[in-house]
C-alpha cells in the first residue's frame, strides 16, 4: 500500500472464550479518514484498544509505519487515541485537565494546551472555567478529542467520536477532520485519522473510507463514493405548503437535498436519513406530511443489507 501508516492481518481476540474478532484484517493509508462501522458488541473498540497498546491480541500482526512488528515505543508513541469515551477528572476545569494530559504525555510546547483549545472551541465562554462535570456531552467529547491529539501524533483514534457530537459543533468536526489530513509545510499529509460508529449516518459525511465490521470480520470495505452511488434514494413529500416548509428545508438540507416541485410537495434528495427520521424531522419542524413516497434506499438500509447477508469480504474496495 502506498505510505501505509498501519496494517493489521488476522487479528483475532476473545473474551472469556467468547470470539470477539476473528481474523481481521485492514489497511490504513496516510492523509486520509477512515471509519469502522458496525452494531454494538461487533468489535470496533476492541480492534481500537489492540492498535493502541491497551489490549493484547490473541493472534495476528499489528504493523505501523512500516515497521517490522511488534511496534516500537517510538511507533506507539505515533498513535494519539480516545476509546471508551473520553475520561477526565471531574473536579477540574478543561484547561487544567488538559495541562495534566500535557504533563502526563510529557508534551515540552507549553502553548499547546491553548492550541487544541482553539482549535476545538473549547476557549469559549463558561467552557474554561467551568468544571468537567458540569460540562455538555459535545464539550466533554472535544475534551477528549483534544486529549488524543496532545502529542501532535500521526495517527488518530477516535472511538465513537461522531455520534458523541453536538449537532452544532458536527460541521466544525469535519472541517477539523480535513485539517489534519491535509498536507503539512513538508507537502505530505500531515495524520490519518480512525473513528468508530454504529450509524453510518453520522459517519458518512466525515470518512473517505470505511470497513464493515460484523460478528468479528470485516463484512465490506467502500469508499465513501461507492456508497453514496448506490444509495441514489428521492423522497416525494405531499405537504398543506411547500412555500410553508421551504425555511424549514433550508435549515434541514443543503441546497442539492432538496426540491420544490409545486405548490404541496417537494422532494428530499438525501441518503442520510431514513424515511421514519425524515418523518419526525419534518414534524417537528412543524410540517404536515400528507403522504410520503420513496424511491431508492437510504445509506442505514445499505449497511443493515451489509450485515443481514452476512457478505463477507464484499465491495469494490474489499
Amino acid at each position: 500500500m502506498r505510505d501505509a501508516v498501519f496494517s493489521a492481518q488476522g487479528l483475532t481476540k476473545a473474551y472469556k472464550g467468547s470470539a470477539v474478532l476473528d481474523g481481521v484484517s485492514f489497511a490504513l493509508e496516510r492523509g486520509k479518514v477512515y471509519g469502522l462501522a458496525g452494531l454494538k458488541g461487533s468489535g470496533k473498540t476492541t480492534v481500537l484498544k489492540l492498535m493502541a497498546g491497551i489490549a493484547a491480541k490473541d493472534s495476528g500482526e499489528l504493523r505501523f509505519f512500516g515497521e517490522e512488528p511488534p511496534a516500537s515505543v517510538e511507533a506507539r508513541g505515533k498513535v494519539g487515541y480516545m476509546i471508551d469515551g473520553p475520561v477526565f477528572s471531574e473536579t477540574m476545569n478543561v484547561r487544567k485537565n488538559l495541562e495534566m494530559v500535557r504533563l502526563l504525555k510529557k508534551v515540552g510546547n507549553r502553548e499547546r494546551v491553548g492550541e487544541l483549545m482553539d482549535m476545538l472551541e473549547l476557549s469559549g465562554e463558561g467552557n474554561t472555567d467551568q468544571l468537567v462535570f458540569r460540562q455538555q456531552l459535545g464539550v466533554r467529547q472535544k475534551l477528549g478529542i483534544a486529549a488524543a491529539l496532545m502529542s501532535d501524533p500521526e495517527l488518530v483514534l477516535l472511538d465513537d467520536a461522531a455520534g458523541g457530537i453536538d449537532p452544532a459543533y458536527k460541521s466544525a468536526f469535519g472541517s477539523l477532520l480535513v485539517k489534519l489530513t491535509s498536507e503539512n509545510s513538508q507537502g505530505r499529509p500531515s495524520k490519518t485519522v480512525l473513528i468508530t460508529g454504529s450509524r453510518l449516518t453520522d459517519m458518512i459525511g466525515y470518512c473517505d473510507e470505511l470497513f464493515f465490521l460484523d460478528k468479528g470480520k470485516i463484512a465490506a470495505h467502500e469508499t465513501r463514493k461507492s456508497i453514496l452511488d448506490r444509495c441514489d434514494i428521492r423522497y416525494s413529500i405531499n405537504t398543506v405548503s411547500s412555500e410553508a416548509a421551504e425555511q424549514t428545508l433550508k435549515k434541514l438540507f443543503s441546497p442539492g437535498e432538496y426540491q420544490i416541485t409545486s405548490e404541496e410537495s417537494f422532494d428530499i434528495l438525501s441518503p442520510r436519513v431514513t424515511e421514519a427520521e425524515l418523518r419526525r424531522m419534518l414534524e417537528i419542524n412543524g410540517v404536515l406530511v400528507k403522504s410520503m413516497q420513496k424511491q431508492g434506499i437510504s445509506i442505514e438500509e445499505f449497511y443493515h443489507g451489509i450485515v443481514d447477508a452476512g457478505i463477507v469480504g464484499g465491495g469494490e474496495n474489499a
